[in-house]
């Protein structure tokens, strides 16, 4: 099961190794990637590690022991009645080129957005006035759950390259700050509903309704926020606002990282 929560948010004027770019089916691989490995994932059991989100999480483990800095997903099978678990087939690269080929990422303290992340057209209607677009969201995943088994839910965010643009001759710092604020509020309010996923314990026959009240309480406070960021900062204009909220939300984050929030 997966509930997209996707945000268009606008501007105007974990460990270092474990940074390793996600390729879909879809993607390219890099013309300089070396194959490392390729292999199947998968859980003998529902209580195992089972779940596509633990399998993903598991691959990433395994690249960073083998050094791998890409991870593609040739293939996916969804867990369903006759096959409690999720099984992928991975192939673990090396390249120079690893996070120029990424479509999409997750939020990660050691890797910061650049001007390379900001692939997409500018978005048609918007104002001239616009210089950036971020295009970021969260969605969860969940194991395969019956009426009487505790449902596992994993909260994860990803941001788009190829809806987020930057308008020609606007890639400056203090613009990409701005932007980077926004990711920075999508990764808060990821964890904001990883945690109050993590406080209930949630059967199967509940999983909709819990599901379903986490999801729009969450997000409207995470909307709330992002608007409240625009308004404040005027997209990024006052430059005074601006420092104030960087500063508000590293700290946020960092005290979200050690266990603080």
């Amino acid at each position: 099961m997966i509930l997209p929560l996707c945000s268009k948010t606008v501007a105007q004027g974990s460990s270092a190794d474990s940074v390793i770019a996600i390729l879909m089916q879809a993607d390219a691989v890099p013309d300089d990637a070396i194959l490392l490995k390729k292999g199947e994932l998968t859980g003998n059991s529902m209580d195992s590690v089972c779940a596509y989100y633990e399998l993903l999480q598991q691959a990433r483990g395994m690249g960073v022991s083998m050094k791998a800095n890409l991870i593609k997903i040739e293939n996916r099978k969804n867990h369903s009645n006759a096959q409690g678990c999720d099984i992928l087939t991975i192939s673990w690269y090396s390249s120079s080129k690893a996070h120029l080929a990424e479509q999409s990422f997750e939020w990660n303290a050691h890797r910061p957005l650049t001007w390379d992340d900001f692939k997409g057209p500018v978005r048609a209607g918007t104002p001239s006035t616009t210089a950036a677009e971020t295009n970021c969201g969260m969605a969860i995943e969940t194991n395969l759950v019956t009426s009487k088994r505790k449902a596992k839910v994993y909260v994860y965010n990803t941001f788009d390259k190829k809806a987020s643009w930057v308008r020609e001759g606007k890639k400056l710092d203090e613009i990409l700050e701005h932007e980077q604020g926004h990711w920075n509020i999508c990764e808060i309010y990821t964890r904001k509903m990883q945690a109050a996923f993590d406080a209930q314990i949630i059967m199967g026959d509940q999983l909709n309704a819990t599901a379903t009240k986490i999801y729009n309480k969450i997000s409207q406070e995470y909307q709330q926020r992002q608007q409240a960021y625009e308004n404040e900062t005027q997209h990024g204009m006052v430059v005074s606002e601006q420092k104030r909220w960087t500063l508000l939300l590293n700290n946020e984050l960092q005290e979200k990282l050690t266990g603080k929030l």
